[in-house]
């Protein structure tokens, strides 16, 4: 049986004044000028708040308001997901819970001045889950599942046949979506919009 010995072969290039004028002038780095520095970290300690009516004006955008959203663009749906390591008889794939997802924003909503216009993501599972912390009740995922289920309803006046109808419902259709505080803003409740006479 043959060997072979494992070399890395390594290539030198050498470069000589002729070959500079060859090279697009946007790769020759002549000029070390813009070259920074590094702050100490004695330095970084003496750092004081010169920005913080900046800080405190991107803060206030990064914490949307919570309350209800008019979902009125195409959401989109990703593709499902099944998690194996959480099967419990009943499911609808026998492999493992079954995750939908969808995603997409709603009107924007001025409060104080400031525009928010977060993305939204929506998980449901038709799979029963209790929560965690109370198994008298399903869990979040479940529980929007049903939400969705009474949409459909509301909005077309019968019952869901097929998952695409519920699917296309969600990315297609206006409806609220509520959301409450929280580390991101979880979606908890799901309804029709309401007209006014």
């Amino acid at each position: 049986m043959a060997t072979r010995n494992n070399v890395q072969a390594t290539k030198t290039l050498d470069i000589n004044d002729d070959d500079v004028d060859a090279i697009p002038e946007e790769h020759i780095v002549n000029d070390i000028s813009n070259t920074v520095s590094a702050l100490s970290v004695e330095a970084l300690n003496d750092l004081t708040p010169s920005n913080r009516q900046r800080d405190e004006l991107e803060r206030q955008k990064l914490t949307h308001p919570v309350g209800d959203w008019v979902k009125v663009d195409r959401w989109e749906q990703h593709d499902p997901r099944i998690f194996t390591e959480d099967s419990q008889p009943g499911d609808i794939n026998p492999a493992g819970r079954t995750m939908l997802s969808f995603s997409g924003k709603c009107q924007p909503r001025v409060v104080n001045g400031i525009e928010h216009d977060p993305m939204f993501f929506l998980r449901i599972s038709p799979d029963l889950r209790q929560n965690q912390n109370n198994d008298k009740v399903p869990d979040m995922a479940y529980k929007l599942w049903l939400r969705v289920e009474e949409l459909y309803l509301t909005l077309y006046g019968a019952q869901w046949e097929t998952g695409r109808q519920l699917f296309t419902m969600l990315t297609e259709d206006t409806f609220i979506i509520r959301t409450m505080k929280g580390d991101n803003k979880p979606i908890v409740d799901i309804k029709a919009v309401v007209k006014r006479r």
